[in-house]
């Protein structure tokens, strides 16, 4: 349904004495009250519920936030593509209206989804108008953008992004885990790992091709490893040597993996609170994507088009003066509307939890 934010004025009112102001730019102010009647009505129109659901202080601070940041793009963006000129044709906002009415099964409901909203018809159209002068607004500006990249453009993004179009280098492998803390100590970890892994040799050199070699590691990782993938995949594992693996692993150990030559069996390595060894199905290095790629020629004016928007977007913050106020965020009690059966006032329906 329409955001009913962008059909408020923009210098706003506060609902009660104390009502905290959480926005403000040039000319314009939101305040408490209203990100907490947004809250209300997304969770009795979206999800269907009366009232709303018991919230934690943090819970209901993230859901304001989440509000407030969408209303503070909105507006900038109404704002802006109003200041460009953007305007709709009377076709364009009879063709809203029809829109607005296809949003209800029936007549009926739509009359009475007006009057339970307690905005008329021309409100409604109003706030669809805006929205869709933003859509329009938001078109052309990416055009823009588009139109005025050029090859030099595209290079430079490139080489200053080459690690978008490098996948990492990728190791397939079958490990056996021994872990230590509080079954064994490191010691006994360690050397029960090297037994296995000297066993474990002595029968991949025994076999005579390469699906037998993996099988001799398969029937050991389902036997006796601690990995977790060990009962269902007989410790088979992907691992892409990016920042997340050297997040999760040891530098040594990613190192030894890295190297390893496929079709062989690796020595016991120390990996966190485990001792592991490893026999390489595939190594995978990465290779970057070629700049002349039809991919890479595709992909990075879109990506050029998407970094700029970003940050012409945050700027119309700084254009118009935006000022955001957190703090009532997370200490302010919820102050929206109260379900229809409870006493009206001040809202109680949000309980929210210590």
């Amino acid at each position: 349904s329409p955001d009913p934010a962008l059909g408020k004025g923009l210098d706003s009112q506060p609902a009660f004495p104390g009502d905290p102001l959480v926005v403000s730019w040039h000319n314009g102010k939101l305040y408490l009250s209203q990100i907490d009647k947004i809250l209300y009505d997304r969770f009795r129109v979206v999800q269907r519920l009366d009232v709303l659901p018991t919230l934690t202080k943090e819970n209901l601070a993230a859901e304001r936030k989440a509000i407030l940041e969408k209303l503070v793009d909105n507006y900038m963006l109404m704002l802006e593509s109003e200041r460009s000129g953007v305007t709709l044709s009377p076709q364009d906002e009879e063709a809203l209206r029809k829109q607005l009415r296809g949003m209800f099964s029936s007549e009926e409901e739509y009359q009475q989804n007006i009057q339970n909203s307690g905005q008329s018809e021309e409100e409604y159209v109003r706030i669809l108008g805006s929205m869709k002068r933003i859509e329009v607004f938001l078109r052309q500006k990416q055009e823009g953008i588009r139109e005025a990249i050029t090859p030099e453009d595209i290079r430079a993004y490139y080489d200053q992004n080459i690690g978008l179009f490098s996948p990492p280098h990728r190791t397939q492998y079958n490990e056996v885990v021994v872990s230590f803390g509080e079954n064994r100590t490191e010691e006994e970890a360690k050397t029960s790992a090297q037994k296995m892994r000297d066993e474990v040799n002595t029968k991949i050199n025994e076999a005579s091709d390469m699906q037998d070699k993996r099988k001799v590691i398969q029937d050991c990782a389902y036997a006796n490893s601690d990995g977790e993938n060990a009962k269902y995949n007989y410790g088979y594992t992907t691992m892409y040597h990016d920042t997340e693996a050297q997040a999760y692993h040891d530098k040594d150990f990613l190192d030894v993996l890295k190297a390893q030559p496929v079709g062989t069996l690796s020595n016991v390595v120390k990996n966190k609170d485990r001792y592991v060894f490893f026999w390489v199905m595939d190594q995978m290095p990465s290779n970057a994507q070629a700049f002349d790629s039809p991919a890479v020629q595709k992909t990075v004016p879109n990506l050029i088009v998407e970094q700029e928007m970003k940050s012409w977007q945050a700027s119309l913050r700084t254009v118009y003066g935006c000022q955001i106020f957190d703090e009532p965020l997370r200490t302010h009690p919820y102050c929206g509307p109260v379900a229809e059966a409870e006493p009206a006032g001040q809202v109680d329906s949000a309980s929210v939890a210590g």
